[in-house]
């Protein structure tokens, strides 16, 4: 925190700060989600986890901007304490530093993109702090089980549940279905209680959670002239993010901010047909993606499809798109489409990403192997990276949003190759494999 500057590295800081500023003084919060630029209170709601906390510590006098970040950074290194409890549980007899769960563990640590955005005064760290908090859940479930860590394991999986909606709402049933996924695989045999208990308590958690959310006030509609907002004033450049501007202006980089605020009014309308809930959901698709790439230096060249009123039409389009979403995603910015005069910042991004390819190597390693200290969490992670994955290869819009989102999985990533049992014994179940054919094909030419 001493090398980030005390003014908003990013404008999305700025945002937060003001928020904090005007709950600090009592101001009411669908107007004052309406001054920070015309959002709905939607944007209050979605990020009481980083914003409320940080009220309380501003009203002791300390400055805004700073109070949002203290947050940030307690609640990134619970996250990370949280990820080291799981890794210790799936192996209690240590990890050697040399070996690939070892290696993976530091760069969890180290990674620079991580660390920062972990300090700065944005929802990713709340965001990570409810999945790893569901992941920890799952783990004393699936991970020599008793009665205490069985109950304090559907206590997180229902306190993830509830601060995935008060982080990013959208993300929250990409988490549930991933943890259903994890207890509906077999056997079922003998946990069929706890199996219950566990969809159980994300059910529960969603509702308090949508409950939660549908109590904020409803979008006061903005004026023409649109407050602008005094701390995000002398924004500087993002640190670490891919283009020369990597980040995305104050409203562009919220859109998906605006998009959740009409998800929840479309959840409470019942007569709405599943048909016209589609639609409304292919629009919000394209209007936050467009949002995401409006006036961003760093929006991809194309959008890659637009809205047709053709259903059929619009999902072959984004089906034959979706792999060059997903290698945006992933693997944007990167040494080899970067200039080499290009600004510092993409630069760094493009190194970093060469480390990014060595983790999705080894976790794919470890996915194949079949060889997982715990199928059920190993199932969970597997479940929740490629839902996320896909849905932000959808929306994403512009390099600098895509790289900050793909860093809240960094910690499922590392997870899947702690929980694998290592390459050798991969390598000698491959060779064991090839030996029985090769005597075949030997008994058969003589």
């Amino acid at each position: 925190m001493l090398l980030i500057p005390d003014t908003p590295a990013v404008p999305d800081e700025g945002l937060y700060a003001f928020l904090v500023e005007g709950l600090a003084r009592g101001d009411a919060i669908d107007r004052l989600a309406s001054d920070a630029g015309g959002y709905s209170s939607d944007v209050i709601v979605g990020s009481w986890l980083l914003v409320g906390p940080a009220t309380s510590i501003h009203t002791l006098g300390i400055d805004a901007l700073l109070s949002v970040r203290l947050v940030a950074l307690v609640l990134s290194v619970t996250a990370t304490v949280l990820v080291l409890l799981v890794a210790h549980r799936s192996r209690p007899h240590g990890i050697p530093l040399a070996s690939p769960a070892g290696v993976a563990l530091l760069v969890l640590l180290l990674l620079p993109s991580y660390q920062i955005w972990g300090t700065l005064a944005l929802r990713e760290s709340s965001t990570i702090l409810s999945m790893v908090v569901t992941a920890w859940g799952l783990s004393l479930l699936a991970l020599r089980p008793t009665r205490l860590t069985q109950i304090v394991g559907l206590v997180a999986l229902f306190a993830g549940a509830v601060g995935m909606y008060l982080s990013r709402s959208y993300l929250a049933l990409v988490l549930s279905a991933a943890v259903v996924a994890a207890f509906l695989l077999p056997p079922l045999r003998g946990r069929g209680l706890i199996t219950v208990g566990a969809i159980g308590a994300l059910v529960v958690g969603n509702y308090v959670g949508l409950e939660t959310r549908a109590a904020a006030p409803p979008p006061i509609v903005p004026s023409s002239a649109v407050v602008e907002t005094p701390s995000s004033e002398n924004l500087t450049r993002d640190p670490v993010a891919s283009s020369a501007d990597v980040q995305e202006p104050l409203g562009s980089s919220e859109a998906s901010e605006a998009s959740e605020a009409s998800e929840a009014s479309e959840a409470s309308e019942a007569t709405e047909s599943i048909l016209a809930v589609i639609d409304s959901r292919v629009g919000n698709l394209y209007s936050t993606r467009e949002g995401l790439r409006q006036n961003a230096e760093s929006a991809y060249p194309s959008n890659y499809c637009s809205a047709t009123s053709d259903a059929i039409s619009t999902l072959t389009c984004e089906a034959v798109h979706l792999p060059v979403g997903i290698y945006r995603f992933l693997l944007t910015p990167n040494l080899v489409d970067t200039e080499a005069d290009a600004p510092p910042q993409r630069l760094a991004a493009g190194v970093e990403n060469l480390i990014w390819l060595a983790i999705f190597v080894a976790a794919g390693a470890s996915v194949v192997a079949r060889r997982s200290r715990s199928p059920r969490l190993t199932v969970f992670l597997v479940t929740l990276l490629v839902l996320s994955t896909v849905a932000y290869a959808l929306v994403s819009g512009n390099e600098g949003t895509a790289f900050r989102h793909k860093g809240q999985f960094l910690w499922a990533w590392c997870l899947l190759i702690v929980l694998g049992t290592g390459w050798r014994s991969w390598v000698r179940s491959l060779r064991r494999t090839k030996q029985p054919a090769d005597s075949v094909s030997h008994s058969v030419g003589s």
